[in-house]
């Protein structure tokens, strides 16, 4: 039953997410943009924010978009933006921009956080689910659920 679970619930939404992106990055075209604000809002589990972005096409048409994914900051995103401004040299405020050439409105950061940590996150968790099924990994896997749920626990 866990395995019919994992397939239905996770990986099959996770594979065709990913023919989604796929779709996108064989279409879209790359730009350099500019982190000029953030969108914030409020969710349950704190302040959340979205980049919003502008980017300039070939043509020199300026497009302005924010970003469809929000999230808040947490300690491993300030760490990698000390190490990036301070030893890798990076501006932060630059972004690499896929956009539809037909509709450069339609625009994404080209970034793992942004276009694929989710649907990777779903395939993780439906291959757990199913290993988990599996009476060997049961016990292998059976410690780790443990520490998630007690970490869990307290937020």
């Amino acid at each position: 039953m866990l395995i019919i679970v994992g397939v239905l619930c996770f990986i099959i939404p996770s594979i065709v997410w990913g023919i989604f992106l796929l779709s996108f990055r064989l279409r879209s075209k790359e730009a350099i943009g500019t982190i000029i604000d953030y969108h914030t809002g409020q969710s349950e589990y704190g302040q959340v924010s979205a980049p919003v972005v502008e980017f300039q096409l070939p043509d020199g048409k300026k497009i302005t978009f924010t970003e469809k994914t929000h999230s808040n900051e947490t300690i491993f995103d300030m760490i990698a933006g000390i190490f990036s401004k301070f030893v890798l040299k990076k501006d932060l405020n630059q972004v690499r921009v896929l956009y539809d050439p037909n509709n450069p409105e339609k625009a994404r950061v080209n970034s793992f956080s942004y276009l694929y940590f989710m649907p990777a996150s779903l395939l993780v968790i439906g291959f757990c689910i199913i290993l988990y099924s599996i009476p060997i990994f049961h016990d292998i896997l059976e410690p780790i659920f443990y520490f998630i749920d007690r970490l869990t626990e307290y937020l």
